[in-house]
This record gives C-alpha cells, structure tokens and sequence, in this order.
C-alpha cells in the first residue's frame, strides 16, 4: 500500500499505480552511464532527491516530468536551480 501524507485524513484505502504492465520495461544495466526520472514533479515524488544523488555520484541524469500548475512555485523555487549543474 502506498503512502497517504499528503491527507492523512482522508483514510486512504489502496494505492492506484500507473496501470502500465509491470514488464513493459526493464532495467538497465548501467552501460548507458546514466540515471533516468520519469514522473511528476511534486515534493513527494523525489524528483530532487534524485537530482541530488546524480550529482553526488557524477552521474548524468534524463527526466521526463510533468510539472503540474499546482507544483509550479515549488518547481521554480526547489526544483530548477538544480538544472544549473554543468554535466
């Protein structure tokens, strides 16, 4: 069951994932030299947690994200800076 922090109220009872099959794609194996982000960009989701490791590890990274008008401010104030680092 996934986490409900963002409404703890509202008795979450099950998680809907993405609905894609669970075998549509398979790991790497790391040749490509790269980490890859695929999702929204919002505070739970981690976007700048994994941001953060690619660089710690001086691995480029490739995101496909959504920003959401909900998560633009938080996209422009926490997010974009991290861009800037020159891969």
């Amino acid at each position: 069951m996934g986490s409900a922090k963002p409404l703890p109220q509202a008795n979450f009872v099950a998680t809907v994932y993405h609905g894609l099959p669970e075998n549509l794609f398979a790991p790497g194996n790391g040749e490509e030299g790269y980490f890859a982000f695929l999702g929204r960009i919002s505070p739970e989701k981690g976007c700048d947690r994994a941001i953060e490791i690619a660089i710690a590890t001086d691995t480029p990274i490739k995101i496909a994200a959504k920003i959401d008008r909900a998560d633009q401010d938080y996209f422009e104030e926490k997010i974009r800076h991290l861009f800037n680092h020159p891969w």
